[in-house]
């Protein structure tokens, strides 16, 4: 239970470090639209070129960790996948 309830705050912590992001989230779990089609291809590119920046090296962040510190190193596969 205690590790549980550590998750759940760890993730709540996250969102109020992203507020958008738990706007988005409350909008979608109450079913209503979150964004139109333009919105999302708009915000899939920029997650892309933020995944790729995080990185020493240009490529791309094998993941992101809402919990930890955000972006991990970048994976050469996970940039052969993208490109």
């Amino acid at each position: 239970m205690k590790k549980i309830l550590s998750k759940i705050r760890l993730y709540v912590y996250s969102f109020i470090k992203n507020p958008q992001e738990f706007y988005i989230f409350s909008k979608y779990i109450r079913g209503e639209k979150v964004v139109d089609n333009i919105q999302h291809i708009e915000m899939a590119s920029n997650w892309l070129l933020e995944a790729q920046s995080n990185g020493d090296d240009n490529g791309y962040s094998r993941g992101f960790y809402l919990y930890k510190n955000g972006w991990d190193k970048s994976y050469i596969e996970t940039t052969g996948y993208i490109i």
